[in-house]
């Protein structure tokens, strides 16, 4: 009968039928007692195999709030082994909740199994094995997983699961190729889990330092308050308390200096502070201060820091000095310094009419430039002036003695001329403004070039076929790069001020450069002054090195001088004849000392460093072709 079932189940899983079709038969007389056993295992996590031959340890304690797994194991003693399991498992509901439920493998067809937490049972937990009886499922020693119970701890107590039997008369317990098992020959299992609060400290700490470290009563597995820490670094001067929110939320215990229980009250010794962490503490964790920097920015007070002022808390004092304002010069006055404002300029000391100071000698002396003493300076005073300019003269040569060279350079040049333009015309009560280096005041109203870092001055050499036609223009002429042989080239030095940054209305008195040309291809026949700049103008034409030397001159007595207006000046043009075809190079550059750029009204010439120069190509062909100039 046996044979013929299996012949039949083997038939069937040949045609796609379910082999259970023809076993499920109920129990017969002669089938041994207690041919099943089912049992219950509750774990940390599932088992590896579902088929061992030793149940896993069943754990005996969880947290309340765990989560674990139940695995329902099964095991026959009959040799066919088992084709089905089936059961019902009750569990103490308000302990615990089932989640899901997983079936193994070994039992995964006609699967089966409702959870009813409310009920606290899972109903018709079933699973069937789809092979043939040869397959021996779960027979002894072997135990075979039938499946495995999620489950979420939700209080604290004895959770109790107790395998039992469905009740059902779809599912049961069948042997392979023999039918069901009557519920009495099946010993159903259970497992008794304690679920605590805690199992161990750990499980009780919250992670908050300021609450105390929490504990576990391993009698009743119950948590158990921490006693607060006690926050004290031993340091008077730090306010010290257990901060919830440090430590990233964690808690921590903070010792928060406090520089008002370290303070003297006495500003001068500086202000001590507390620092319990520094080598230089005192038991109270306090530091010394350091002594203030008493400094109020003003150079010409005395600063200190008094211990009696402001009421004996101490502060700082300072007190006015003349003596640190004295500049040692005599022509200036006498200085006095305040309290607020710094060093004060004194009062000059020479006021009367003509009169001019010499620092020299501390003594107030008449005005420099009225060389007639007339009491105007004009061409009276200019005629006495002009056999002195352009020379270099030792100490005590009437040129100097007259005092004609007002930059006491020892030389009388362009940077005297330009202060001697700027009084020309003024009546001798104007003459405060013309008194000379140091005591003039038109050099201070005009300003100083010192300090500058940009040019002061652009000089250009233009090369023309033709001379321009006029010596001011708002923009360049065309410079003309080419010649030929047999032509005149006429070379014109302009110059224009660079306004940004100058002092108005103050134009040029002198203008000299120094011409350098190549004698093979150019040979120079004259110079031509301009008109604006004719005083003093050099003519020379017999060059040394190559180098016309001092080609320029002086304005006129215009008051202003030229050049202030943004135009261009021309101060000279060099008539050139070409000799030789080739290319050549012609530049200007700065003159020697007496010959320079000056301005009116001051005593000194522009830094030639101030100067911006220039230089011009040009080409000589035995034909003229015309090639559009440059720089």
């Amino acid at each position: 009968m046996q044979r013929a079932n299996q012949h039949r189940t083997n038939a069937g899983r040949l045609c796609g039928a379910v082999a259970f079709a023809f076993v499920v038969v109920v129990h017969t007389p002669g089938v041994p007692a207690q041919t099943a056993e089912i049992r219950l295992a509750a774990l940390p996590a599932a088992s590896t195999s579902d088929t061992v031959t030793t149940l896993p340890t069943s754990s005996t304690q969880f947290l309340n709030d765990a989560s674990f797994v139940v695995e329902v194991w099964v095991q026959t003693t009959n040799v066919n082994g088992l084709s089905s399991v089936s059961a019902d498992i009750a569990f103490t509901s308000a302990l615990a909740d089932g989640t899901n439920i997983t079936h193994s493998a070994t039992f995964n067809m006609l699967t089966a199994g409702t959870i009813n937490n409310t009920n606290g049972t899972i109903d018709n937990l079933s699973g069937s094995h789809l092979g043939p009886c040869s397959d021996a499922v779960a027979v002894s020693p072997n135990w075979a997983r039938v499946a495995i119970l999620n489950v979420t701890a939700s209080a604290s107590g004895t959770l109790l699961l107790q395998a039992g039997p469905t009740g059902s008369a779809i599912y049961g317990t069948a042997i392979c190729s023999v039918g069901n098992i009557a519920d009495a020959q099946i010993a159903f299992g259970s497992v008794s889990v304690d679920l605590a609060e805690c199992l161990t400290n750990a499980n009780c700490e919250d992670g908050q330092f300021c609450n105390g470290a929490e504990t576990c009563n391993l009698t009743t597995f119950t948590c158990q308050p921490g006693t607060p820490p006690s926050c004290n670094d031993g340091f008077a001067c730090t306010t010290d308390s257990c901060d919830p929110q440090a430590n990233g939320g964690a808690g921590a215990c903070l010792y928060t200096p406090n520089n008002a229980f370290c303070t003297d009250e006495q500003f001068c010794n500086g202000a001590e502070t507390c620092q319990p962490g520094n080598p230089g503490a005192n038991s109270l964790g306090c530091v010394a201060g350091t002594p203030p920097t008493c400094n109020d920015g003003i150079a010409c007070t005395v600063d200190a820091c008094d211990p009696v002022a402001n009421g004996g808390a101490g502060g700082c004092v300072y007190t006015p000095s003349d003596a640190l304002c004295d500049n040692m010069s005599f022509c200036d006055g006498m200085e006095t310094c305040d309290a607020i404002q710094g060093c004060l300029a004194g009062v000059a000391p020479c006021t009367a009419e003509c009169e001019h100071c010499v620092e020299s000698s501390d003594a107030c002396e008449l005005c420099i430039l009225d060389l007639d003493a007339s009491g105007v300076m004009g061409t009276g005073d200019f005629s006495v002036f002009a056999p002195c300019f352009g020379a270099c003269y030792s100490t005590g040569h009437p040129c100097l003695a007259s005092n004609f060279d007002g930059d006491a350079g020892g030389c009388v040049g362009t940077s005297d001329f330009a202060a001697f333009v700027g009084c020309f015309g003024f009546a001798c009560g104007q003459c405060t403004n013309c008194a000379g280096p140091g005591g003039g005041g038109l050099v201070s109203a005009a300003g100083s070039l010192d300090g500058l870092d940009s040019p002061a001055v652009f000089v250009r050499l233009i090369a023309r076929r033709a001379p321009s036609t006029a010596d001011i223009l708002e923009s360049l002429p065309q410079s003309e790069a080419a010649s030929a042989v047999g032509e005149r080239v006429h070379f014109e030095v302009w110059a224009a001020m660079e306004s940004a940054g100058q002092p108005p209305d103050v134009g040029l008195a002198s203008a000299y450069v120094d011409l350098r040309l190549s004698r093979r291809r150019l040979v120079p026949l004259e110079v031509v002054p301009s008109d604006v700049l004719g005083l003093f103008a050099s003519q020379s034409i017999s060059p040394v090195d190559a180098v016309l030397r001092a080609v320029g001159g002086c304005a006129q007595f215009d008051g202003n001088g030229v050049g202030a207006d943004g135009n261009w000046v021309r101060v000279t043009t060099v008539v050139t004849r070409a000799v030789t075809p080739g290319r050549t190079r012609v530049t200007v550059g700065s003159s020697d000392e007496l010959h320079g750029f000056s301005r009116v009204g001051m005593f000194e010439n522009v830094d030639p460093s101030l100067i911006d120069f220039n230089g011009v190509t040009v080409d000589v062909h035995k034909k003229v072709r015309r090639v559009g100039g440059g720089r």
